[in-house]
């Protein structure tokens, strides 16, 4: 590998011709634009001088553990890296210190428990200065981060924005984050938006979570919560391909839940994606639950091609008032409350993402009640389109 120094080097050749010109990142790894070599030309049988960068810093060696880990940061511009962090908690205080800047990449390279929230916040906010992170597993094995936390997130996106978090699912690489916490405090969750957290990618992953608050408590294995920060909202993220279900025993009661600001419509959390993912196991027995949960603050959403469904069958307790909801959308404000949605291809039903098997729920209490898709949105406009396949219940 060629260093980044302040100097020309002559280089001989006597076998090859190598062309290695401004090799991109993008298609393999979801960074964009990145180089991973400088341009480089040499000779068949001759020598070529390459003029090296003036200050620059190494590139990135992406999808290769340099360290002993388990999370390890390399950077484009200040602190390259590799780096080892023993949490991803850890990792994020150094990128919002301003330790790693540029186009960031967070490698998972072992299985981590966090002690607490892991936190990154937005560039320019603080020491905070970067223009992309990839966050993936490495090494060709299933990797894991874990925690209980309680009342707090896992994993905060504070404002974050361009943050990916990718488990690859090929090669041997998968990620699974879990919040074990079985609590029904508000705020618990997996992995939260606020602050303007906009254009950020959750792929490829299984997201796991317990939190077992009603439905219209703050908190899910995702939370796309309010924005005090920015005039925006935590617009234009996509949550896509994942597995989202209980972190073990314990269920959880919501798989995606929204309650935004809604003081204008441009505040409101909009353009989010939720496509493709399979939402599961999510039930409460006392309470309400929900595969997708939208109160205000939550405009413009696409909901698509997902997959609704329980493993086993559930049932409520004696007298328990718990409507039950693959998809509920309950925001009746008329400036960001539930407009402009695209429900479009999803599955409601059975007992897995084959489609075989039943989505059985039962109990002896007189107000519980399964409603396939709940709409008590803004009258204004109503979703965009409904189709749905509901089979067998």
């Amino acid at each position: 590998m060629f260093k980044n120094r302040n100097l020309t080097r002559t280089i001989a050749i006597s076998t090859v011709l190598i062309a290695l010109t401004a090799v991109t990142a993008t298609a393999a790894i979801g960074i964009p634009g990145f180089s991973i070599f400088d341009t480089i030309t040499t000779f068949f049988g001759g020598t070529s001088t390459v003029p090296e960068r003036i200050g620059a810093p190494e590139p990135m060696t992406i999808g290769v553990c340099d360290t002993a880990g388990p999370i390890e940061v390399e950077a484009s511009l200040v602190g390259p890296g590799p780096t080892a962090y023993a949490t991803l908690g850890a990792a994020f205080t150094a990128i919002n210190a301003g330790t790693h800047t540029g186009t960031i990449s967070v490698e998972v390279c072992g299985n981590t428990t966090e002690t607490g929230t892991a936190a990154v916040n937005a560039s320019g906010s603080g020491s905070a200065s970067y223009s992309f992170i990839l966050i993936r597993p490495v090494g060709g094995v299933a990797r894991t981060i874990t925690g209980a936390v309680s009342g707090n997130p896992l994993v905060n996106l504070n404002g974050a924005d361009n943050v990916t978090i990718n488990g690859i699912n090929s090669g041997g690489d998968t990620l699974t984050i879990q919040n074990t916490d079985s609590g029904n405090t508000s705020g618990t969750s997996t992995i939260k938006f606020i602050g303007g957290a906009t254009g950020n990618t959750i792929t490829n992953s299984t997201i796991l979570g317990s939190g077992s608050m009603a439905v219209g408590t703050n908190g899910g294995v995702f939370w796309l919560s309010t924005d005090s920060v920015t005039t925006a909202g935590n617009d234009n993220n996509t949550i896509s391909n994942n597995n989202i279900g209980p972190a073990g025993a314990n269920l959880p009661s919501k798989g995606i839940y929204c309650n935004g600001s809604g003081t204008t419509t441009a505040i409101g959390n909009s353009g989010n994606i939720i496509n493709n993912n399979n939402i599961f196991d999510y039930f409460a027995v006392a309470t309400t639950s929900a595969g997708v949960y939208a109160a205000d603050g939550c405009n413009t959403w696409s909901i698509t091609n997902n997959r609704f469904y329980q493993t086993t069958a559930k049932a409520w307790t004696a007298g328990s008032a718990s409507q039950h909801s693959p998809i509920w959308l309950i925001g009746t404000s008329t400036t960001s409350g539930s407009q402009g949605l695209t429900i479009t291809g999803n599955i409601i039903g059975y007992a897995s993402n084959t489609q075989t098997g039943t989505y059985a729920i039962s109990g002896t209490g007189t107000s519980g009640r399964f409603v396939g898709i709940f709409f008590n949105g803004s009258v204004s406009e109503p979703p965009r389109r409904l189709v749905t396949i509901l089979s067998p219940l």
